[in-house]
């Protein structure tokens, strides 16, 4: 009898660099890491390859092993600490650079798959606080709590680097069960939090999230979101809007950008590139539309760029054209825009 193929989220793949953390992590508590990773079929010797990716199934294996090996409960909080900006190809440059934390986690939540293609990261706003929230599927494979409590103290740590080491959420929620110790828990998230809750779910004060970074760089913010994408459209072959989205930004200056040139730089015909963007929930008028508007506003965030040179990178004919979509995007032009940051 065939089996079943995978599903999406059983076949998601983890970033080589998560099992560079997982091994530092691991000899953290003089334990040798090599026989953990050896028993559940991953190579560590390509952890330090920016290119490999390890499958979903053997990592949660991995940190099985690990937190029988270690005893450790709280192992998960000792990986997310061993996060550096570097870990994430030009992810960790983009939060880095970004405006603000908010910016920052939407870089996260945008491009989330770069690290885990097996999960989803959403951000949501509310007038006074936000929430991170990560999305598991139902048909994910059977899930480690450790590696979930690493992703959550990982959003923190992001937080603290950018920002601030003090910085602390508004609340908790997670899926797991209490913990036999919550003192390394406590310690490290500085915030309530609640177990057994239906969601993983992070909230933080939105005053926090909107101070302005003493690293922002609006130009290197987005030469690293390049990266990214670029990145993204390499591994995951499956993933369309990655790759359309790719090509739209490398494409824009040249004015000639159209799902008929899309299409024949992904070598597949009009009908079936317009099917996979359906199936991913998007079409190619939207994706142009968001990349615009988000390049539109990064160029002006602190960009000595002129008017009409951003007309001409987003590939407008006119800068007639270009306003008249900023004030659709934005509800104001360009200049006005700039001006209410100047004022904020």
């Amino acid at each position: 009898m065939s089996q079943a193929p995978l599903s999406d989220a059983a076949k998601g793949t983890t970033i080589a660099s998560i099992v560079l953390m997982v091994k530092q992590a691991i000899e953290s508590h003089g334990c040798d890491s090599q026989p953990i990773f050896k028993a559940a079929g991953i190579d560590a010797t390509q952890a330090r390859n920016p290119e490999a990716r390890f499958p979903a199934v053997a990592m949660q294996k991995a940190w099985n092993l690990a937190i029988e090996e270690t005893g450790n409960e709280s192992l998960g909080l000792t990986v997310a600490q061993q996060l550096s900006p570097i870990a994430f190809n030009g992810l960790g440059f983009s939060w880095l650079a970004s405006d603000t934390l908010f910016d920052a986690l939407q870089r996260l939540s945008r491009y989330f798959k770069l690290i885990n293609n097996g999960t989803t990261l959403e951000l949501n706003r509310d007038e006074h606080e936000s929430c991170l929230w990560l999305i598991i599927p139902a048909e994910a494979v059977h899930v480690i709590n450790a590696s979930i409590d690493s992703a959550l103290a990982l959003f923190i740590q992001v937080c603290r680097i950018t920002a601030d080491q003090g910085i602390t959420p508004l609340r908790v929620e997670m899926r797991r069960p209490k913990p036999l110790d919550v003192t390394p828990f406590d310690t490290f998230f500085k915030c309530p939090i609640e177990y057994s809750s239906k969601e993983n779910r992070i909230y933080f004060d939105n005053n926090t999230l909107d101070q302005a970074l003493p690293t922002a760089n609006p130009v290197l913010a987005r030469v690293n979101d390049q990266v990214v994408i670029d990145y993204l459209a390499r591994f995951d072959k499956d993933n369309t809007i990655a790759q359309v989205r790719a090509i739209i930004i490398e494409s824009l200056p040249s004015g000639r950008i159209t799902q008929e040139v899309v299409a024949k730089e992904l070598n597949c015909s009009l009908r079936n590139l317009q099917r996979k963007l359906q199936h991913e929930g998007c079409s190619f008028k939207e994706l142009l539309e968001n990349t615009r508007k988000d390049l539109a506003e990064q160029y002006l965030k602190g960009s000595p760029k002129s008017h009409a040179e951003i007309t001409y990178l987003l590939g407008f004919s006119e800068p007639s054209n270009f306003t008249r979509a900023f004030k659709r995007w934005f509800q104001c032009n360009p200049q006005e825009y700039k001006q209410q940051r100047l004022q904020s």
